[in-house]
């Protein structure tokens, strides 16, 4: 069909333009011819176009008959569903009259259970309470018919002391006549007795108090015997008080100009100055009940010992540390470490214990001093000056307990000369 319409357009053209040409008859018989051809190049696309429409009607007849027989079997098949549906209508409706009685049985029976339900939930909880009530009883009369049984038991028991009890009471009453009288004469005693207490109780607390005042003066003996005895480490460094005015004085009467070594001049005062001399044997009060015993060694203050002009090792040697503080002090506006040794030496296999004091020096080396035995050792390794001390004086220092400064006690333990050295090169 399209092909003919534009076959036509196209002859309508061709014949405007043949006339707007001019009505030449050539012109005429020529178109004319054109029209024939192209009439029939027109009537060739009609053919087919024809052809093609009859093979397309073939198919569009095949198909309508498919779908009548299509529709005639629907059309069966909805009635026979019209013919159920018109029963499943009538069988709805007998259901739905059904459904609701059965809706109204279902109410009362659900309001019924629910009922049940509460009912059945309060009598489980009365049941659970009575269960546990039971075992709760069921023990108590087990515990109870036990304590039945114990009771009886202790009731016979009981019973027969009693009847003991009962023998001895009737012993007991002919006898409370006799200790009645009895009775009566000790609480005539007991009064004279009470006024007797009350004067012991007098002089009691008077005499607790005297022993209060006595305990305290003991405790002060107690301290300052101790002090003295050198068995309170914690006071020797105050032995060492070369601020005192003796010691200041003493000091800047040492002659430093004959000597190179400041620490020798002071040494060679002290020998020349005070003489040695064993202390006289002291009692020491050791506890508060007055329990004491003598001692051989009494600590002296550096400013005793010049006043005195006289001491042992000991004293010396705090002496020695005394003026030499106090030379620091003079000369250089200060005052330095230094230390009195307490040691344990053997001299021809005979242990003493003796003092001698040691002024340690920057570099590790240390000054040995000890006016007792009259030696001075000049500043050098700690080791070698240890050793040459005992090699001058003759001993052999076996056991170092401790070593005290003006400002503090150390304890050393040191049993053998090296461990000596190291304590004195760490400290």
């Amino acid at each position: 069909m399209r092909d003919c319409v534009v076959g036509l357009s196209f002859l309508k053209v061709l014949m405007g333009g043949v006339v707007v040409m001019g009505s030449s008859v050539r012109v005429v018989v020529g178109g004319l011819v054109a029209g024939l051809v192209v009439m029939s190049v027109l009537a060739g696309f009609l053919w087919v176009s024809l052809s093609d429409l009859r093979v397309k009607y073939g198919v569009l007849s095949a198909k309508y008959s498919g779908l009548e027989e299509k529709y005639s079997g629907l059309s069966s098949k909805y009635s026979e569903l019209l013919a159920k549906h018109e029963g499943l209508v009538s069988n709805y409706t007998a259901l739905k009259s059904k459904y609701a009685g059965l809706t109204t049985s279902y109410s009362k029976l659900s309001e019924e259970h629910e009922a049940l339900l509460r009912n059945y939930t309060s009598l489980k909880g009365a049941y659970s309470a009575l269960k546990a009530r039971y075992a709760e009883l069921n023990s108590t009369y087990v515990k109870l018919m036990a304590k039945h049984k114990e009771l009886t038991a202790k009731y016979e028991e009981l019973k027969a002391e009693f009847n003991t009890l009962s023998r001895t009471y009737s012993s007991l009453l002919s006898n409370y006549t006799g200790l009645r009288n009895a009775y009566l004469s000790l609480k005539s005693e007991y009064g004279e007795l009470q006024g007797k207490y009350s004067s012991l109780s007098d002089e009691y607390s008077a005499l607790q108090t005297r022993y209060g005042d006595l305990l305290n003066a003991v405790e002060v003996l107690m301290n300052v015997t101790g002090e003295r005895a050198g068995l309170i480490n914690s006071f020797k460094p105050n032995f060492i008080d070369w601020e005192s005015s003796l010691v200041v004085k003493a000091v800047k009467s040492v002659n430093f100009n004959a000597y190179s070594d400041p620490y020798e001049a002071i040494l060679k005062w002290i020998v020349k100055h005070i003489y040695y001399n064993s202390d006289t044997p002291e009692v020491v009060v050791t506890s508060p009940n007055a329990t004491y015993e003598w001692v051989t060694d009494y600590y002296q203050y550096a400013s005793e010992t010049l006043r005195e002009g006289y001491g042992d090792c000991e004293d010396q040697a705090i002496l020695t540390a005394a003026m030499v503080e106090a030379y620091w002090s003079m000369e250089y506006g200060d005052t330095y470490l230094l230390w009195v040794a307490e040691t344990v030496v053997t001299y021809e296999g005979v242990k003493y214990g003796h003092d001698f004091l040691i002024i340690p020096f920057q570099g590790g080396e240390i000054a040995i001093l000890d006016p007792a035995l009259d030696i001075y050792v000049p500043p050098t390794n700690t080791l070698t000056a240890l050793q040459e001390y005992e090699e001058l004086s003759g001993i052999h220092i076996t056991y170092v307990y401790g070593v005290f400064s003006p400002w503090r006690y150390y304890y050393v333990g040191a049993s053998t000369l090296n461990e000596f050295a190291q304590w004195l090169d760490t400290h």
